[in-house]
């Protein structure tokens, strides 16, 4: 009798641990966004229509926050705080005018350490950080305001479940984009995660409905973005291939926009390509296969501001800038993007993406040690190219390749 007993006890353990699965309903401002009846311009889109100033930030350079590559930006009060997840290994933060202020966390194998750092959130309303150890799969917690650690949160890794990727903190909620090492149609793309026990609370997002039937199979070139902020604090997620675009505020997860048209992916679209990944002659498997789609297949950047909302979106390696205003609610398809906002020159018709934004403005990121980066805005200020109207432009011919890169602060209008 003490058995069965037992045994019930586990059951029914067992079905109140397991996530359960959220059906994700519109949001109040939902729209159909029909790719086929939309205008596709000849001009190229300015960046005036969204901001009226750019500011240069030099993130100050000494040997304890030496940044070989920018991986992720988030800001938040005076903070701005700088991932380098590939060089440094390391989470920064900074003032807004660029100025160090500490390091937190740190690699090694005590409380509060992390051998690999790949990804990191922030709690606004209690003021704490996330950071992601991809290498010994946990996630550690940190107050912000002192860097100390708080508390290490080890997801469970049960049997066909969904891997943690990219996080976000909204609502008092902590979220996971999801990563899958085999196809299922119960996968599912979005995830929040109990931090007393590590196990998934909640699934958003099954990938047959909203993803064409395909699960984004681990080690593959595919984009990785997962999350995008909003000037309201809230996040926007999309992965490669959806066709909706989600919303996930302090009241939960919504359907902000569904895409529609012929050159969206579909389902055939989306098998196909997984069978590419995924066949076992290992010689024959196509890993640009992604990048050669001739249909939209993910969104590159997302930034809003007022009754404005930009979309770059890709087409294989091409890129196309889909462009809403809400209140007159209409949208256009850009070929062509010129920043005239900081170039003078109408043939620099390209910026690169948005690493954040706030309720003021976005932050772009320029490398040092690039050709691409701060050395060809050195020839261009030099030819007299950019506009003079950037804040801290003589900044520039003081830098070297052995300076931490700089940030853009593109101010929104109001």
């Amino acid at each position: 009798m003490k058995r069965i007993f037992l045994s019930i006890v586990v059951v029914v353990f067992s079905v109140f641990c397991t996530a359960q699965s959220i059906k994700v309903q519109d949001s109040k401002d939902k729209r159909i966004i029909d790719l086929d009846q939309t205008t596709y311009p000849d001009t190229a889109f300015l960046t005036s229509t969204l901001y009226k100033s750019v500011k240069i930030i030099p993130l100050e350079t000494n040997k304890s926050c030496l940044i070989g590559e920018i991986s992720k930006i988030q800001a938040i009060d005076n903070y701005i705080l700088i991932m380098d997840a590939f060089i440094a290994n390391s989470l920064y933060v900074f003032d807004r005018e660029g100025r160090f202020i500490r390091k937190i966390g740190g690699v090694g194998q005590g409380p509060g350490e992390y051998a690999s750092i790949d990804d990191f959130t922030i709690d606004r309303e209690n003021k704490t950080v996330y950071i992601r150890d991809g290498r010994w799969y946990r996630i550690h917690k940190y107050d912000l305001a002192t860097g100390k650690f708080i508390q290490s949160i080890v997801p469970q890794r049960n049997e066909g479940s969904a891997r943690i990727d990219r996080i976000v903190h909204i609502g008092g909620q902590l979220y996971s984009s999801a990563i899958f090492y085999e196809h299922s149609p119960k996968n599912y793309l979005l995830f929040t995660i109990d931090e007393s026990s590590g196990k998934e609370k909640n699934n958003f997002l099954n990938v047959m409905e909203f993803n064409m039937g395909f699960s984004n199979v681990s080690g593959n070139n595919i984009p990785n973005r997962a999350f995008f902020s909003r000037e309201n604090g809230d996040a926007i997620f999309v992965r490669p291939m959806m066709n909706q675009i989600i919303e996930i505020t302090k009241d939960g997860v919504f359907s902000l926009f569904e895409l529609k048209g012929k050159n969206m992916m579909t389902s055939s679209d989306a098998k196909k390509l997984y069978e590419t990944y995924s066949t076992k002659d290992i010689a024959n498997r196509d890993h640009t296969a992604f990048l050669k789609i001739n249909k939209y297949t993910s969104i590159f950047d997302f930034v809003e501001i007022g009754e404005w909302i930009i979309m770059n979106m890709m087409t294989g390696m091409t890129c196309h800038w889909v462009v809403i205003n809400k209140r007159k609610n209409d949208v256009h398809v850009y070929k062509n993007f010129f920043n005239d906002v900081f170039y003078k020159e109408r043939e620099r018709s390209t910026i690169s993406a948005v690493a954040c934004t706030d309720s003021s403005g976005a932050y772009y990121r320029i490398p040092t040690f690039r050709s691409n980066g701060v050395p060809e805005l050195q020839e261009l200020y030099k030819a007299g190219r950019l506009s003079p109207d950037i804040t801290g432009l003589e900044t520039i011919m003081k830098l070297t390749d052995e300076d931490n890169p700089i940030l853009l602060y593109y101010e929104f209008k109001e």
